[in-house]
């Protein structure tokens, strides 16, 4: 949190706080994103499965 908080030396300005947790709000998206993946967003999750049943090979 220093290390981000860094940039935003004005704390007591509600510009940069906005943006401070604007920031963090962004950042803690990306890393749910990155954890858990896109779901039922992701492509793969759109391409149907091809059926195989009834097919011989």
């Amino acid at each position: 949190m220093a290390g981000h908080a860094a940039p935003y030396h004005a704390i007591g300005d509600q510009n940069q706080l906005i943006h401070l947790l604007k920031n963090l709000a962004m950042a803690g998206g990306l890393l749910q994103f990155a954890t858990f993946g896109a779901g039922a967003l992701s492509l793969d999750a759109r391409v149907k499965q091809p059926k195989l049943a009834g097919r011989t090979a």
